[in-house]
């Protein structure tokens, strides 16, 4: 990394930690400037890892949210921030194939006990959890909200922008990545209330 990098990545981070329309100038510049080298670069990792390319653009577009977290939060050290964008896609794509490659070994003559799940505790923690996450998700509007559960139901990107009678997979993603911003904007915004 040279020292003109270096120095933009500092300055880029003051402007974003700044707010305001510094902020998004910043925000705006840091996607355009790193999204391209970063995506190559997870493409390559993915491919040499055996993983799906189809996952790429979405972990990118994930770890680019986190990263601008932690810039905010200040739980970002200094160095270059394409490196840090591609450690934070790195650490994704590991629990991604973690959570894709775990298995439970059951007995085929067992039968899974679901008193445990039925207790009126867990009913009511589920239950409270999905009306909270539903509050949230109204209030970033009925397109956010079809767009994240369809997400979170696991269709790909391609089969939302079908189902939604989208342009294409890129608008789909476009905006599953301006709905996740918001819903992430909502959760600051409640958390410094209480």
């Amino acid at each position: 990394m040279n020292n003109g990098s270096y120095n933009q990545d500092s300055e880029l981070v003051t402007a974003i930690q700044s707010g305001g329309t510094a902020a998004e100038r910043a925000i705006d510049i840091l996607y355009r400037s790193y999204r391209n080298d970063v995506l190559t670069k997870v493409k390559t990792m993915i491919r040499f890892r055996r993983g799906q390319q189809e996952d790429a653009k979405d972990l990118v577009q994930d770890a680019y949210l986190i990263l601008l977290d932690k810039i905010c939060s200040d739980n970002y050290q200094e160095g270059s921030i394409q490196n840090f964008w591609v450690g934070i896609v790195y650490g994704l794509f590991r629990n991604k194939n973690k959570r894709d490659h775990r298995m439970t070994l059951v007995d085929e003559n067992s039968v899974l006990d679901s008193a445990d799940l039925n207790t009126p505790e867990f009913s009511l923690e589920t239950k409270e959890r999905m009306e909270y996450f539903d509050q949230l998700l109204n209030q970033v509007g009925a397109r956010c909200k079809e767009v994240m559960k369809l997400s979170m139901a696991g269709y790909s990107m391609i089969e939302i922008s079908t189902k939604m009678n989208l342009v294409s997979e890129g608008m789909a993603r476009k905006i599953k990545y301006t709905c996740k911003k918001k819903l992430v904007e909502l959760v600051k915004k409640m958390n410094l209330d209480i």
